[in-house]
Formats: structure tokens, C-alpha cells, sequence
């Protein structure tokens, strides 16, 4: 097993390798179980049954992964069932269960990971059982089978050996099978890899039971002809011994060993993923971890690998957006953020959560033009909204978006702001004699654009100190107005926003832009701090700076990015 690390990579520069980080795991590896024998048959022996805990994982590593399959019940008295197939975890394998064997074969019951049990009324020879735990393991993954009773017609086949038990001996009556193994990995108590009980022929002797199925899905014996119950799917568990007919040509089939089952848990900020041909599924019952159940794989050539999935802070502002003409100022990019209050006076979200090796697209906004919203900004699934443009005298209404436009006159009306990201511009108005007409301010991330009576300020942006220094991002841009012919102009939020004679918002902080002649919004911005055990690298379009400047932080200020498929991936530093 390799050797456990408890953080990131660390890197022997004199022996040139390097050593990756790697996750503590519990799992559970269990076999498929053997099958049963025909004719007062023995039942299957159960599948291997290993279980470990707190094993070190390496994280990044492809390890193979194989469900073993149960064994085929005899459908001849002259030959055993089959044996289980392994299941394997990475170096650990569990081997499958022996299949039991049937009347009138020469040979005894298959050693496994669980013995098969012998045959009943087959003397010495098909009378013997299969070992368990072969090959062996420490701690033991299984037992021996019970042996079969007698030489002749009426008597009983031994049960299968079970992880927790040795199967029962056949007497005038067939054997139990062992019993299983109880497990907790879940969440819940499940046992598995029960042995399969033995067949009988009730016409005499004076037996007149067929052994059950150990508990852990071994499935039960039978009487007479009947063809033997099969191991439960997914447990490992034997089949059960076939029973025999009062006379030739009726001796009853052995059941089919049950499928095996691989079961693997880790903290939740581990992830799994499987090759192709692997059919999983994933639960989340047990606080704090996530717990993979493998049920099937197609092949002995799958794989699952691990990744640790680590969290960071975010701030991502959008491009703001462009001022009206003689009208309203653009509202600011939406502002979204897990450390500290975001737009829209929404509480803090839950920081950026990313896989080392995994790419994330980062895209930085830009400002918009006169009558354009400005770009969306996005750091993997966070998506902050444009700011909407602010409207224009006589031409359009304002736009919607993360923050919205300021509204001129009645008719040209404001845009609203998105939730969680920014607030509406402020209203315009006609006024109240000739020659007056009012632009409202663009919405900010903290507070509505000032309508245009009111003085055409742009709303307020929300000040961040993720950077370790308090800087205020998204305020809405300033819309003007007239009285009598006279122009005046409203002030740009803070965080950004441009005054309304015509500035545009400031660069990066996503600040709408201006009234008057219809400034540009200012670009967005993406910044990224993550514990400094990461290294965050960027695709070649991106224009970013880092900041060492929080002790145990890295902090990333992406200021630009030259298309919208640009990424960041992370690795152990």
C-alpha cells in the first residue's frame, strides 16, 4: 500500500520523483459466490470477504476495479458447480467462493474464498468439502465448507462455508451454509457472503430437510428434483445444493453463486471516477463522506481513479454597462462573491469548490458600449450578468442586467437588476415644464440608481476584501438630465461607476458607464484565493496577476481573458 500524505505533493528534488497526495478510504471487497452441486448437492461456498479500513488511496492513480461475477450452478451430477470470479480493489483480491460438488462426481467441493460444501450420498470422494480462505489472507476472507452425508440415495449435502461461519455438515438432512459477514460501510447494517445450504433426496433415509442458505444471500438447498435457490445478487452469497428425485434422470440443479460487490468510502471531498464499463452508484447517507458501490464491471480492465476536491473563495464581477445618450447611466456588472455580502444584497455563497487536474472555463467580461450590456463574467459554474445599458432621450428604453439601466423620460424606462447580483436603475421623468427631462443613475450591486429628479446617481457597488484590502466593485454609472436646456450630470456609484458627462466606468471593477455622450461600462473582473498548497495555472489568454499578500493565501486577479474558452486548472503546489 502506499504511504499516506495528509497534504499537498510533496516533491524529493534530490531523487528526482514526485510524491502525490493520497486519501485515506475505507472499502469492502467481496467476491461472487460458488455454485451449487446437483443431485444432493453441497451449496456454494461464499465469495471472499475482505473489508479494510483507513488504506491509503493515492490520488490521481487509475486502480483496477472488478465485481466477480457468481458461478453457474451444476446442471450435471457428475461435475461441481463453478467457482465465484475474484473481486479486486487495486492490490487487494478477494477470492470467489468453490463451487459445491454433486453426487456422482469423483472429486470433493472447490476450495475458494469460502469452501464449497460435498455432495450428500457420494461417499468419501464427492463427499468432500472445499477449503475456505485460499488463497490465504490475514484476516481470514472465508471458511471451510461442511461435508456431505453418507453413501447412497437419502442423504444430505453439506452447506457452503460463509464468511463468518463453516458451512454445517449434511446428515439425513442437508447443511446449513455459513453464515455471512455484517457490515456497517453504508451507513446501514448489511450482511453478505452467506453460504449456500445443501440438497437432499427426501425418499429416504428419513431426512426430510434441505439446508438453508447461510444469512448474506446464500441461497437455500432443496428436495427432490427441484432446482436450488441462487445466491442473492451483489452478496457474494453460494448457491444452493440441488435436491434428488425417488429415481434416475431427476436430480434437481444447483442454484447460481450471487454477484459480488465492491464498496468504497471516502471523505466527501473525495471523488471517484470509473472507466466505461463500470455500473456504480453513490451515497451520501453517512455525513462527511461519499460511499461508491460498485454492482458490475465489464471487463477485469476497469478502473476507478480519485480526486480531491478542495475549495476556494471567489469574487466575480461582470462588465458593466454602457450610459444613454442624455439619458440614463449604465447599471453595473452583476457582483457575486462567497466571501463576504454579494449583489443584490444577497448573503455570502458557497466558496468555488475545484478537482486538482480538473479545467474550469474563467471568462472576464467586458464594459459595454453606448446601448450594450456589458459581458458576462464566469469562473466554472458562477456566471455574473452583464450590466444592463442605460437608456437613451428619445430613442430606447434602458436594459436589464446584472445591475439594470437608468431609465430617461417615462416612456424610456429602467432595467431591473438580477437576483443576488444588483439592484434596478434609478426611473426617469419628463419634468414639469418645457425643455426638462430627467436620466436616472444605473443600478449598483447595493443600491437602486437615483432617479433622475432626485439627482441621477448611480447606485452604489458592495466593497470586497478578498484581496485583503477593501476595494468596492459594481457601481452604477450616473445618468444626466436638463432643466430649461441646462444639462446636469449625476454622480457614478462607488465601486466604479462613471459620472454622467460622459466617463466611463472604471476598468475591472465592472462600474457602469456615464450619461451624457454615452459612456463605456467598465470590465469585469475574476479573482480566485485558494489555500497556497495550490497552484492555480491559466490558458494562454488569460491576463492574471497573483497576490501573495494573505498569509496561507494565494489570491488570483484575472483582469482579462481573450475569448470566452479560456480556463484555470489546479495542482498541488
Amino acid at each position: 500500500m502506499p504511504f499516506p500524505i495528509t497534504s499537498g505533493a510533496a516533491t524529493a528534488k534530490g531523487f528526482g520523483f514526485t510524491v502525490r497526495p493520497s486519501v485515506l478510504a475505507d472499502y469492502l471487497v467481496v467476491a461472487g459466490g460458488g455454485g451449487g452441486g446437483k443431485g444432493q448437492g453441497g451449496g456454494g461456498g461464499a465469495g471472499g470477504y475482505r473489508e479494510f479500513t483507513s488504506q491509503s488511496l493515492v490520488i490521481g492513480t487509475a486502480y483496477t476495479v472488478t465485481v466477480g461475477g457468481g458461478g453457474n450452478g451444476a446442471t450435471s451430477n457428475t461435475v461441481a458447480g463453478v467457482n465465484g470470479s475474484d473481486s479486486v480493489l487495486a492490490s487487494t483480491t478477494s477470492a470467489g467462493g468453490g463451487g459445491a460438488s454433486s453426487r456422482s462426481q469423483s472429486t470433493g467441493a472447490s476450495n475458494g474464498g469460502s469452501g464449497g460444501g460435498g455432495a450428500g450420498g457420494g461417499g468419501a470422494s464427492s463427499g468432500a468439502a472445499g477449503n475456505g480462505n485460499i488463497p490465504s489472507t490475514s484476516p481470514s476472507q472465508g471458511n471451510n465448507g461442511g461435508t456431505g452425508y453418507g453413501a447412497g440415495f437419502g442423504y444430505g449435502g453439506g452447506g457452503g462455508g460463509g464468511a463468518g461461519a463453516t458451512g454445517s455438515n449434511g446428515t439425513v438432512n442437508g447443511g446449513n451454509g455459513g453464515a455471512g459477514t455484517a457490515s456497517s460501510i453504508t451507513g446501514s447494517s448489511v450482511t453478505r457472503a452467506g453460504g449456500g445450504g445443501g440438497g437432499l433426496n427426501t425418499a429416504s433415509a428419513g431426512g426430510s430437510t434441505a439446508g438453508t442458505g447461510g444469512s448474506g444471500g446464500g441461497g437455500n438447498g432443496t428436495t427432490n428434483n427441484s432446482a436450488a435457490g441462487n445466491g442473492t445478487t451483489n452478496t457474494g452469497g453460494g448457491g444452493g445444493g440441488g435436491g434428488q428425485g425417488p429415481s434416475g434422470g431427476q436430480d434437481g440443479n444447483g442454484g447460481n453463486g450471487g454477484s459480488g460487490i465492491v464498496i468504497i468510502k471516502v471523505p466527501e471531498n473525495v471523488t471517484a471516477t470509473f472507466s466505461g464499463g463500470v455500473t456504480s452508484s453513490l451515497s451520501t447517507s453517512v455525513s462527511g463522506f461519499n460511499i461508491y458501490s460498485v454492482t458490475a464491471t465489464s471487463t477485469t480492465s476497469e478502473t476507478v481513479t480519485f480526486a480531491k476536491v478542495s475549495t476556494g473563495d471567489f469574487l466575480v464581477v461582470a462588465g458593466g454597462g454602457g450610459g444613454g445618450a442624455n439619458g440614463g447611466g449604465g447599471g453595473a456588472g452583476g457582483f457575486r462573491t462567497s466571501a463576504g455580502t454579494s449583489g443584490g444584497g444577497a448573503s455570502a455563497e458557497s466558496k468555488f469548490t475545484f478537482t486538482l487536474g480538473t479545467s474550469y472555463t474563467v471568462t472576464v467580461g467586458a464594459g459595454g458600449t453606448s446601448a450594450a450590456n456589458g459581458g458576462n463574467s464566469v469562473l466554472s459554474s458562477v456566471t455574473s450578468t452583464g450590466g444592463g445599458y442605460g437608456a437613451s432621450y428619445n430613442i430606447r428604453a434602458a436594459a436589464s442586467g446584472g445591475s439594470g439601466g437608468g431609465g430617461c423620460l417615462a416612456a424610456n424606462t429602467a432595467g431591473s437588476g438580477t437576483a443576488n447580483q444588483g439592484y434596478a436603475g434609478g426611473a426617469g421623468n419628463n419634468g414639469n415644464f418645457g425643455n426638462t427631462y430627467y436620466g436616472g443613475g444605473g443600478g449598483g450591486a447595493s443600491a437602486v440608481g437615483v432617479a433622475g429628479p432626485s439627482g441621477a446617481g448611480g447606485g452604489n457597488g458592495v466593497a470586497s476584501s478578498i484581496t485583503g484590502s477593501s476595494v468596492t466593485y459594481a457601481g452604477g454609472g450616473g445618468g444626466n438630465y436638463f432643466i430649461t436646456n441646462t444639462p446636469y450630470y449625476g454622480t457614478g456609484g462607488s465601486g466604479g461607476g462613471g459620472n454622467g458627462n460622459s466617463v466611463a466606468g472604471t476598468a475591472n471593477t465592472g462600474g457602469g458607464g456615464g450619461a451624457n455622450a454615452g459612456a463605456n461600462g467598465g470590465s469585469g473582473v475574476v479573482i480566485i484565493k485558494i489555500p497556497d498548497i495550490f497552484t492555480a495555472t491559466f490558458s494562454g489568454g488569460v491576463t492574471s496577476s497573483l497576490s501573495t499578500s494573505v498569509s496561507g493565501f494565494k489570491i488570483y486577479t484575472v483582469t482579462a481573458t481573450s475569448t470566452t474558452s479560456e480556463t484555470v486548472t489546479f495542482s498541488a503546489a
